[in-house]
């Protein structure tokens, strides 16, 4: 089992990205006494876990370059009883010269994540302008495993099928997802969607030795199909580590649920949600109960919690989105499934999963479409 310890040391950022949810960036930079405090306290509390991830959070974490590499080699000059691993996500910019020797000389103990929103003009109507600041290259060649981390905003959705395969054909693997916080509600952008990720699909099925994008991947479409058969009341799974496998310190060293929290000033509310044993029970609303892809819905509890101060009611407008999603994916593994190509992401499957997962699409096509 992994623990996944996200650490926030600046709030400052270089960049004024379209989508950015950190309203109340300031220039407040963590303390290395309490990040080295952070690190012995991790150690200790999570003693028997396997693996220790320690996330890097911003902000853009570059910026305070010389306290990561201060960290770091303190941390790596001890003695621990738990493996682990450093990591962050960066905007690239500033990966240059001093800083990418360091961390190329340091890339199988600290993995360094890029977010790049497409193409050229897709990133740079998201990221202020900022793509040809950025060596790709260097992620290519020194972290070629990690993946990209794209973010969709309503401006660049019309050109996602052209920014998936420029990523692709960099080298790079891919997560992308929609941009939490923004209006999408024109149901233009729901019809984009839609032929966006048709095509996208296709272009998986043409290429099935390509790892699959986060948006066309099975969020437990066997288990869907499972339930189904057995005429279970489909339960809300939890899709990410929030306040579990996950929890995120800020600047100021609250602990909290992840990153997503940081705009919180709730902190006993934070607490609450840290000490809870069931999150199925507390996230779905009453709006949700009736939803037909609610055992696969990955709903944000941060960004319900930034709308609306609680995490049982999905708030971040992107319902419709997520059937888009579902509707997609049901369509690629139904077409996946019954090729004659051995395709890359079915190789995981049992014949039983697959059994179930065409169940999980039929039912889909006939409750979306």
């Amino acid at each position: 089992m992994k623990k996944v310890i996200q650490i926030t040391i600046t709030e400052r950022c270089n960049l004024n990205c379209v989508y950015c949810y950190e309203n109340d960036r300031n220039t407040n930079i963590m303390s290395i006494d309490l990040a080295k405090e952070i690190i012995i306290k991790s150690f200790i509390e999570f003693s028997n876990i396997d693996f220790l991830e320690f996330d890097f959070h911003g902000g853009e974490i570059a910026l305070t370059f010389d306290f990561i590499k201060e960290l770091c080699e303190w941390t790596w000059s001890k003695k621990w009883n738990v493996p682990y691993i450093f990591h962050a996500t960066t905007n690239g910019t500033l990966i240059h010269g001093d800083i990418q020797n360091w961390f190329s000389a340091n890339a199988k103990r600290f993995s360094l994540g890029l977010s790049l929103d497409g193409n050229k003009y897709m990133h740079d109507l998201n990221r202020s302008c900022s793509y040809d600041l950025i060596d790709l290259d260097f992620f290519a060649k020194t972290y070629p495993y990690q993946p990209i981390k794209m973010t969709i905003s309503p401006q660049t959705l019309p050109y996602l099928f052209n920014g998936v395969i420029d990523i692709y054909s960099k080298g790079f693997l891919l997560s992308a997802n929609l941009a939490y916080g923004m209006n999408w509600d024109d149901n233009k952008l729901k019809t984009i969607y839609q032929s966006q990720l048709l095509e996208l699909a296709n272009w998986h099925l043409e290429n099935p030795n390509n790892d699959l994008t986060s948006l066309i991947v099975d969020r437990g479409l066997s288990r869907l199909g499972h339930c189904i058969h057995h005429n279970q009341i489909q339960v809300h799974h939890k899709w990410c580590g929030t306040g579990e496998n996950m929890c995120c310190y800020s600047v100021g060293g609250d602990k909290l649920p992840c990153q997503m929290f940081n705009s919180s000033s709730n902190t006993h509310y934070c607490k609450e949600l840290l000490s809870q044993n069931n999150w199925i029970d507390i996230q779905v609303s009453n709006e949700c109960k009736n939803c037909p892809i609610l055992s696969i819905c990955p709903s944000c509890y941060g960004t319900n919690y930034i709308k609306t101060k609680k995490i049982i009611k999905c708030a971040d407008g992107l319902c419709e989105y997520r059937k888009i999603e579902a509707i997609a994916s049901s369509y690629f593994y139904g077409k996946a499934i019954t090729s004659n190509i051995k395709h890359k992401a079915l190789t995981e499957y049992t014949s039983i999963q697959k059994a179930y997962m065409a169940i999980a699409i039929d039912y889909i096509q006939k409750t979306l479409l």
